[in-house]
This record gives C-alpha cells, sequence and structure tokens, in this order.
C-alpha cells in the first residue's frame, strides 16, 4: 500500500530536480484526440490518489530548489466516474453507510487538510476516539492508549495538533487545556474521497480525468533514464468515454505523459 508521505517524499524528490528546469513541452488537441503533458500523473483517485493529489498541489517544503520551482500541473486518473460531492452524500439520508472505512491516526488526517477535515468533522463523518485498548482474547496481555499520551509529541511539534488545524481555519479558537487530543479517527471511504475531490475540483492546476482507461505505458528504459537529463516522459494512451450534448456516449483516445506516473489504485 502506498502511504500519504511515502507518496508525497517520492514526488517531491523526483521533482527537485525536473521542476527547476524551463523546458517545455506542446499541447496539440483534435477532436476525439487529447495530447496533454503532466509534472505528475495519478492513476487512481481513491483516497490514496486523491490525498496525494491534494499534497502536490499544497506542497509547500522549503528546500534549496524551492526559489526555482513553478507550480506542478497534476492529472488525476479515474476509471470510475468521479464521486459525487459531500453535500451530496450528506443529504442523502436514505443511503446507508459505506462499508469500507480507515481508523486513521492524527499524522494521516492532517494530510487530509483543515478544509476538508473540517467539513467532514461538519457533517458528522469523523468517528473520532481520544481512547484505544487491545487485548488478547485468550490471555491477560492488553494495552491500553488515550490521547494524552500524545500531548508532549504535539507540544513538541512532532505531532500536528488537529484541533488548532481546523480552528484555525475555522477562525475559531478554543482554550487548549479544555481540549482532548485526537488519537485517531475513523472515517467512511466514500465521504472522504468526496470532500478531497471537492476541494480538488476548485483547483486549476489539477485536470480530474473520470471514466478514463489506460491502454499502453511506455516507459524510458532503466539505462535512457541514467544518461538524459531529464529523463524523458512516461506516455500513455488512454480511451476516455463521454457523454454528448445529445446523450450519446462518446470514445475518446488521449495520449498523456508524465515526468512521473504514480499507481494510487
Amino acid at each position: 500500500t502506498l502511504t500519504f508521505a511515502t507518496a508525497r517524499g517520492l514526488a517531491r524528490s523526483r521533482f527537485n530536480c525536473v521542476c527547476s528546469l524551463t523546458h517545455s513541452r506542446s499541447l496539440t488537441s483534435t477532436k476525439n484526440n487529447i495530447n496533454q503533458h503532466y509534472d505528475v500523473i495519478i492513476a487512481g483517485g481513491g483516497a490514496v490518489g486523491s490525498v496525494l493529489a491534494r499534497l502536490l498541489l499544497n506542497d509547500n517544503d522549503s528546500s534549496t530548489l524551492s526559489h526555482r520551482r513553478r507550480p506542478l500541473k497534476v492529472a488525476l486518473l479515474e476509471q470510475r466516474s468521479s464521486p459525487p460531492s459531500l453535500d451530496n452524500i450528506v443529504n442523502n439520508n436514505s443511503q446507508t453507510p459505506n462499508a469500507r472505512a480507515y481508523a486513521l491516526s492524527p499524522t494521516s488526517l492532517s494530510y487530509l487538510g483543515p478544509s476538508v477535515l473540517q467539513r467532514l468533522n461538519q457533517t458528522n463523518r469523523l468517528g473520532i476516539y481520544d481512547s484505544m485498548q487491545i487485548w488478547e482474547h485468550d490471555g491477560p496481555a492488553q494495552l491500553h492508549f488515550t490521547g494524552e499520551d500524545l500531548n508532549e509529541a504535539v507540544k513538541s511539534g512532532r505531532l500536528v495538533d488537529l484541533h488548532e488545524l481546523i480552528e484555525t481555519n475555522n477562525g475559531q479558537h478554543q482554550q487548549q487545556s479544555s481540549r482532548k487530543p485526537w488519537l485517531g479517527s475513523v472515517v467512511e471511504d466514500r465521504p472522504l474521497v468526496s470532500a478531497v475531490w471537492d476541494e480538488l475540483r476548485s483547483d486549476e492546476r489539477i485536470d480530474l480525468l473520470d471514466n478514463i482507461q489506460i491502454t499502453s505505458i511506455s516507459a524510458p528504459s532503466q539505462n535512457t533514464l541514467g544518461n538524459v537529463e531529464p529523463p524523458p516522459p512516461v506516455v500513455m494512451s488512454c480511451k476516455r468515454s463521454t457523454i454528448s450534448e445529445g446523450g450519446s456516449k462518446e470514445d475518446e483516445e488521449c495520449t498523456l505523459s508524465a515526468d512521473l506516473l504514480v499507481a494510487a489504485d
């Protein structure tokens, strides 16, 4: 499984060299055929893929090359239709809870960003817990964790203060002594992905391509990667289904290329 932190670190290190360059690539578009180049293409628009896209667009990491970086151009590919908005899910009272859910640590929750966290919290889609007990089914051994165990890590800055993160985004502040640290939260997959996609839809730096299928991938050889700078891009042939104004289904042939392809299925 590709974790949020690992994926972001992989992309960041890859672009310390690529994003400092000033070369450009051509973009052409004809009827039923699209040719587009991206810095990063993420194949898979689920929880990991969508959150990685959000992290890349909001990467404030400072490095020796940060002053030469340009904004990344990112594409997020999803084989299925794009997820509904979070408001649509909340207003659909007949919808049953999503069977797929995650128990996320404070660090993983912070990767969602303050606005996404706030929306999930306001719509009661965060199952926050501040204690946890683990025990053996046939023995006396047990472990007990509480949110207070994280106080020192929060105070020292090693762990994100989720209360502060949400309240700063909301313009509200609460006495630190009166709040209890989160040990984690259970989040359903569907609302989480919808909330992240809602945020991505408002960002012009990313293309959200749903109903798209990758038919072939052409990657540079290892020998080429070691001798060319910048390395040649990964090229993909894709087929995307769209609905015309008349309501008929049409297939669009796409040729996409990227300096980095991330599989986040």
